[in-house]
């Protein structure tokens, strides 16, 4: 009996190729772990020991993490540092450093909107000056109209109790309206003298601020 052979014809480029992506693929997939593998490893943490001495560890103790620490790599080139945390005292410094930025960031955003030049502060400050005159002689206008008010008032109230009258509830009310009115106008007012310091201390910072902004030198500074 003759034994038939089945002859198996040479596999083509076109035929390795069109399995390609089922060859690569699991060799990719194995790249690519062990890629991801060799950079988590490759990432480490230095932190200081009770010592004061540097340790590198897969991981920082939970002890230690309040102190700071930094990620590095396998060569010990530092990736990232983590800052430690600040005790009360610091952190009531460190607001208080960035609010005084904050403040001077604002001062300096309004100085730019307020003023081009040095004059308009000058200008500003007689305008400020200026308004706190008017709103004292107002001020002292509708106390004095109040208070006459009130006086014919309580004339007329004391008229009527002279002459064994009862007072109406309407004057009663009335005269207090006045006097409270009158209260809170002198609460409200402040000497035109400490209104005027205030604003002449204001306009003073802004100038020293746009004097700076400026490069302005003081006289006194410039003689020296």
């Amino acid at each position: 009996m003759q034994t038939k052979h089945q002859i198996t014809q040479p596999r083509t480029f076109t035929d390795l190729s069109s399995n390609l992506p089922a060859l690569i693929a699991p060799v990719l997939v194995a790249c690519l772990s062990l890629g991801a593998l060799s950079a988590e490893a490759a990432r480490l943490y230095r932190y200081k020991n009770d010592d004061n001495g540097w340790v590198i560890a897969s991981s920082v103790p939970n002890e230690r993490v309040k102190n700071g620490f930094q990620v590095v790599d396998e060569t010990g080139r530092v990736i990232e540092e983590v800052a430690p945390q600040r005790s009360p005292d610091e952190a009531a410094i460190y607001i208080a450093e960035l609010e005084a930025k904050q403040e001077r960031e604002e001062a300096i955003r309004r100085i730019n909107l307020l003023y081009g030049v040095e004059e308009d502060i000058t200008y500003a400050l007689s305008k400020a000056l200026d308004s706190i005159d008017k709103s004292l002689a107002n001020t002292q206008a509708n106390l004095r109209q109040l208070r006459s008010q009130r006086q014919r008032l309580e004339t007329q109230a004391a008229r009527i109790e002279r002459a064994g009258s009862k007072l109406s509830s309407d004057l009663v009310a009335n005269i207090s309206a006045l006097g409270s009115q009158i209260e809170n106008l002198e609460t409200e007012f402040k000497p035109p003298t400490s209104q005027k310091d205030i604003e002449r201390h204001r306009h003073a910072r802004d100038r020293a601020l746009v004097r700076e902004l400026h490069g302005i030198a003081d006289a006194a500074e410039s003689a020296e």
